[in-house]
């Protein structure tokens, strides 16, 4: 595994860390006030809009806001692929993580919204 895809990788774990942990504590807190289906909707909803983020962040990814992404700036100026063809190959390469992420968290998603649906059933 390159730098960059450790690093890469590193930083999808730690937004997505930081998601999961919003989305627990919502859950909680609409499990206590409302209901228990609620707070899969809820936390549903998180997943769902961070699966959009993504795949928005994914869809905007230039040449010129890769090279100021968090991956990118994390590596040494020695580290730094110099040529066009690696910096395009590194960028495809957030790309399809940003995107992998995407659909997991869309599958979690759709995961919580039917468990919601379950428990809401008489």
């Amino acid at each position: 595994m390159s730098q960059f895809t450790r690093l890469a990788y590193l930083t999808m774990a730690r937004d997505t860390g930081f998601v999961v942990l919003a989305a627990c504590l919502i859950m909680v807190a609409f499990n206590f006030e409302v209901s228990v289906s609620a707070g899969f909707k809820a936390g549903a909803s998180v997943a769902l809009l961070f699966s959009i983020v993504l795949m928005v962040r994914a869809g905007r990814l230039t040449e010129e806001r890769f090279v100021r992404s968090d991956p990118w700036l994390s590596l040494r100026a020695d580290e730094r692929p110099a040529d066009q063809r690696s910096r395009s190959m590194a960028r495809a390469k957030l790309e399809l993580m940003q995107l992998r992420v995407a659909k997991y968290a869309a599958g979690i998603a759709s995961l919580l919204y039917g468990w919601a649906l379950f428990q809401s059933a008489p």
